[in-house]
């Protein structure tokens, strides 16, 4: 059960058209009050299930592998950007790994273009490094060249850009 304003709906049909993984959409509408869940007449929406699932933010913390971890999560993010897709309330707990496959949630907030501009991709990265412990943010940018080779980016444009906006993201937090 997931509160929603309507707009959560439209963009995991974003996602799905833009062939980003996320949940499928099983139902989506206004429901009478729940005690202690939600008002009534409140708009949640019913994805299908994922199996054994794992939030990012979770795993995150659990895994002794922070390298390989960074790496799935890149390739999630180059799929939006290659998408031309952003997202703008980017953090951990809006990603879901289940079978080794990393699901995009929480479609809510997501910019559409043509084509990702690359100063769009690189503030967008910069915020998920923002979301790591600054003793983990070496494992991103080990990441740069993969994720340079995923979405065609100047490797050297690329990570100026994300130096440059992590140090004003940092300062925001």
């Amino acid at each position: 059960l997931l509160k929603d304003n309507g707009k959560e709906t439209l963009k995991n049909e974003t996602f799905l058209k833009r062939k980003v993984l996320t949940p499928k959409l099983l139902w989506s509408g206004k429901i009478p009050a729940i005690e202690n869940v939600c008002d009534d007449n409140a708009f949640v929406i019913i994805v299908e299930a994922v199996p054994t699932p794992k939030a990012l933010n979770e795993l995150w913390l659990e895994s002794d592998n922070k390298a390989q971890l960074t790496n799935k999560i890149i390739e999630i993010l180059a799929s939006h950007h290659n998408a031309g897709l952003i997202q703008t309330d980017l953090h951990f707990g809006n990603f879901l790994f289940s079978d080794n496959k990393c699901y995009s949630l929480d479609g809510d907030a997501l910019l559409q273009f043509d084509k990702t501009p690359l100063s769009k991709a690189a503030e967008n990265y910069a915020l998920l490094i923002a979301q790591a412990e600054v003793i983990n943010e070496e494992h991103f940018f080990n990441s740069l060249e993969h994720y340079c080779k995923l979405t065609k980016f100047n490797k050297a444009d690329f990570q100026n850009i994300v130096e440059k906006q992590l140090i004003k993201t940092r300062k925001l937090r």
